[in-house]
């Protein structure tokens, strides 16, 4: 098979190629003139060099003008860019093409994020503004010395309110002794020794009587002295009975007048009993006033005075001294707690000035690397 290609610059060419079977034969001529080289690939890039484009390319475009041109205009995009690419070779731009375009959507999100810190950065250092530090007080001394007049003063009012304890004691042992009364003249009182047994046997003699006399009623209650029968009428001897009921008389009146002798008697002993009982207890109470006395006496300080010492004064003074300490106290307080807020303050303000220029320094940066 023979191919004969026929091109023109300021000189004619014509370019016969001739295939047989796995084995290709060009000529080159040149205004009819052989001007092919020894090998095929030889004459293929002279051919090149005349024309200014390569073997490929220049069958491209020999393809090309063999294509129907309404078929080409009636491709879709997609078809007449594919068939463009593989014309030209430009599968590779369009790798570069599309690394460009990821590279640039990369660079357009950083970018975005740099100016969205820039912006902060920005608003940052437009709305803190820097305050000048704070300057710390000198922190005031206590007066240690009002602690030990303090002490000293409690001490003496403490005394003084141990000597009004004792005072007071002294004025009511004092007044206590001043109002007891006793008698040193007064005798103990003496007991006959007689009355206690002699009260006891009369007791004993008035119930053994009492008995007798109840006894003596109850035979009399029980005897019938009546002189006739009940059941027949008939008179009978009641001169026992009468006697016997007057014998039972007369003993109940004689024991009657013994038990009325003995109680007056029992009466006249317990009276002389009581009267012992009173005398002996007020003799025992005049025992104890004058032991009470005694007591009393020696439990009295007689070189206590009787009025009150007067402390209000170390009071005041006492009061004022610890009003002074709580007022140095406090003033020493306010003004540490005044210089550790400056200390706060001021170290709060050494960090914005280091945010600052952090950020202003990150500004610069980015500034220098966007140029």
């Amino acid at each position: 098979m023979s191919i004969k290609h026929e091109f023109k610059t300021p000189t004619d060419y014509e370019v016969i190629s001739k295939r047989s079977g796995a084995s290709t034969h060009v000529t080159l001529l040149k205004d009819g003139k052989d001007i092919s080289e020894h090998k095929v690939l030889d004459t293929y890039k002279k051919i090149a060099d005349i024309i200014g484009r390569d073997f490929e390319t220049f069958s491209q475009l020999t393809y090309q003008s063999s294509v129907d041109s309404l078929e080409f205009l009636k491709a879709t995009d997609t078809n007449r860019k594919k068939f463009l690419v593989n014309l030209f070779n430009l599968s590779r731009y369009l790798e570069i093409g599309d690394e460009l375009k990821t590279v640039q959507s990369a660079k357009e999100k950083e970018l975005a994020s740099k100016m969205g810190e820039l912006k902060t950065v920005q608003d940052f250092i437009e709305k803190n503004v820097i305050p000048d530090k704070a300057v710390e007080k000198a922190v005031p001394d206590i007066d240690t010395s009002l602690y030990g007049k303090v002490e000293e003063l409690k001490t003496k009012i403490s005394q003084e309110r141990s000597i009004c304890d004792k005072i007071d004691r002294n004025n009511l042992n004092i007044e206590e002794r001043y109002k007891l009364a006793f008698d040193l003249s007064m005798e103990e009182p003496v007991l006959d020794e007689t009355i206690l047994s002699s009260i006891e046997t009369i007791k004993t003699e008035i119930s053994k009587s009492e008995a007798a006399v109840s006894a003596a009623n109850r035979d009399l209650k029980a005897l019938d002295v009546s002189d006739h029968c009940y059941a027949c009428k008939q008179p009978i001897d009641n001169s026992k009975s009468v006697e016997l009921s007057k014998s039972l008389n007369d003993t109940v009146t004689g024991l009657s007048s013994l038990i009325s002798s003995k109680k007056k008697e029992l009466a006249t002993l317990q009276s002389a009993l009581a009267e012992y009982s009173k005398a002996k207890t007020a003799f025992d109470r005049n025992q104890k006033a004058i032991e009470k006395f005694t007591q009393l006496s020696q439990m009295i300080d007689a070189s206590l005075p009787t009025s009150y010492p007067d402390y209000k004064s170390m009071q005041k003074t006492l009061q004022e001294v610890e009003k002074e300490i709580a007022w140095q106290e406090k003033e020493n307080a306010d003004v540490r707690k005044h210089n550790d807020s400056v200390k706060i303050r001021n170290a709060k303000i050494d960090a914005l000035v280091e945010q600052l220029r952090d950020s202003e320094r990150g500004t610069g940066n980015y500034g220098s690397s966007g140029r």
